[in-house]
């Protein structure tokens, strides 16, 4: 991640948008730096936080929806119907928020830390919680991060489910997801992508063939970091100029090159192996593979890691952090436990029958 940063911010000699790419770093900085003195704090406090700010955005999206529905509701619809973005400024990242929200509810029922999860919840409202989240995920018809979310739970259950007949169920429906592909692909596609106004995965294909031929045209360093939606480059889109590439190293490949996308993978490698060590170790599924496994997901069809921080870049990286710290913690008190054990043993008296036969 610092060696990341310290490359995004060389970047800044090149990019056409000097103060945009100082001001993205310096803020992924100070994010980065904030997550680091959080890093001690217990992991099960954190996932419920983010469950019950999940549910109070999820609240005020429905209600803004109900009582304002043009402010609510995506001006340009990709699907053809509503979709809500609520107090999000998009619809996709209220459904990516909300679909991790609901998939770190998911992980905690199987880890069996579902009344830490709830915390001092009732059971009703509890309850309330999951289902408006649930319904905030619906309306926002945001079908890649809904999309992203079964993979990252059916990837993390078939290598680090505890239950051996979860692990067999998470297999079994993957094969099935891909023989209903194999069988039925071009019906999928077209319920899943196909709008009235484009045919292309909702316009992405021809920003992934225009960013990818931009970047091969400067492979090494890329254009700059932060610098995809600069003005500079409206030469590639024409009458539009979106607000990403839609993919994560496709982004990362165009603003900072071969060495920023190789930093990129590197980091998420890191995340991935560590999340299936945990796992391994523990006997639970890692909150940090399944954030790391859902980033990934999600960075098919937008930008998680590499761009600019977002959201659920910065869950990911507190999550991680904690997860790990934690297990480092318990690691020393355990062999801090068993060093006094055996203090307290060598101080205890030998018995008459212990003296007698030399034990």
């Amino acid at each position: 991640m610092i060696l990341y940063l310290l490359w995004a911010a060389f970047s800044v000699l090149y990019s056409p948008v000097p103060v945009e790419t100082i001001f993205q770093v310096g803020l992924a900085a100070i994010v980065w730096s904030s997550l680091l003195v959080l890093r001690p704090l217990p992991l099960t406090n954190t996932l419920h936080i983010v469950f019950v700010v999940a549910a109070i955005i999820s609240v005020l999206s429905v209600a803004a929806y109900l009582f304002d529905a043009e402010f609510a509701l995506q001006p340009f619809s990709s699907t053809g119907s509503a979709e809500l973005r609520g107090v999000f400024e998009h619809q996709l990242r209220l459904g990516m928020f909300a679909a991790t929200a609901l998939g770190l509810l998911v992980i905690a029922f199987i880890n069996g830390d579902l009344p830490k999860f709830r915390g001092k919840l009732t059971r009703p409202v509890f309850g309330g919680c999951v289902a408006v989240i649930a319904a905030t995920l619906y309306l926002s018809q945001a079908r890649s991060p809904t999309a992203a979310l079964v993979l990252a739970l059916a990837a993390c259950c078939t290598f680090a489910a505890p239950q051996r007949w979860l692990r067999y169920t998470a297999v079994f429906s993957i094969g099935a997801i891909i023989f209903l592909v194999y069988l039925y692909g071009q019906e999928l596609s077209r319920a899943m992508f196909t709008t009235e106004s484009d045919l292309t995965f909702s316009g992405r294909l021809k920003i992934w063939q225009e960013t990818w031929s931009a970047a091969d045209l400067q492979i090494w360093t890329g254009y700059g970091f932060a610098s995809f939606s600069s003005s500079a480059f409206d030469w590639l889109w024409g009458h539009y100029r979106p607000p990403s590439a839609h993919n994560s190293l496709l982004q990362t490949y165009f603003e900072t090159g071969y060495i920023g996308s190789l930093l990129t993978l590197g980091f998420v490698l890191a995340l991935l192996f560590r999340g299936l060590y945990i796992s391994l170790c523990t006997r639970r599924i890692s909150y940090t593979l399944f954030m790391a496994v859902y980033g990934v997901s999600c960075s098919l069809m937008s930008v998680i890691y590499g761009g600019k921080l977002s959201i659920l870049m910065t869950l990911i990286l507190l999550i991680s952090g904690q997860e790990q710290t934690g297990r480092a913690i318990r690691r020393k008190v355990a062999v801090n436990r068993a060093s006094s054990h055996v203090v307290r043993r060598r101080m205890v008296p030998a018995s008459f029958t212990e003296r007698a036969t030399g034990t």
